[in-house]
């Protein structure tokens, strides 16, 4: 299904792609979806195509039908005025949902974000971190100031009675 200023079409191709049949989807049932209210955009793909919302207070909806979260998006302004974006992407195959007419889906998204800090042991007693950050079903996690990657976070290392003994600073990429 294709949504051309709020009006359904169906769209069916033939197979050797000589012709594409469009039409007006007549009797489009919706449902209503529920996101936490500071999500400023959400997108998903479903039997019925692949839909990109801006929900307003938190709420939008689809047609029915049985959809996978492809990804939703933060934004808002630090105290300084810089723009922040903070937006979940990759999801695993769980992260889907059902709409229908008669129910609301509430999905489970946005903040809070996990770091999760890895540490593997290489050669020579070397040891590697890598910093990642994910979101409440597992999905991968961006960060953008102003539309850049901000500097990476630093890691500290200290022994067991506190004291520093090595400070870097993680990269991305």
């Amino acid at each position: 299904m294709l949504e051309v200023d709020g009006k359904f079409f169906r769209i069916e191709a033939a197979r050797d792609g000589a012709f594409v049949k469009v039409q007006k989807a007549e009797n489009v049932t919706l449902g209503q979806v529920r996101v936490p209210a500071n999500i400023s955009e959400f997108s998903a793909f479903g039997q019925n195509g692949h839909f990109v919302r801006k929900p307003v207070n938190g709420e939008f909806s689809l047609p029915a039908g049985h959809y996978r979260i492809i990804n939703w998006k933060i934004d808002r302004k630090d105290e300084k005025g810089a723009a922040w974006t903070l937006s979940g992407y990759n999801f695993p195959k769980t992260a889907s949902f059902d709409v229908a007419a008669d129910k609301t889906a509430a999905l489970e998204i946005g903040e809070p974000v996990q770091a999760a800090l890895n540490a593997t042991e290489g050669t020579n007693r070397l040891v590697e971190f890598s910093l990642s950050f994910e979101g409440r079903q597992k999905e991968s996690i961006e960060m953008l100031r102003e539309g850049q990657r901000p500097r990476g976070p630093k890691l500290m290392l200290a022994s067991a009675d506190g004291s520093v003994c090595s400070t870097n600073s993680f990269e991305f990429g």
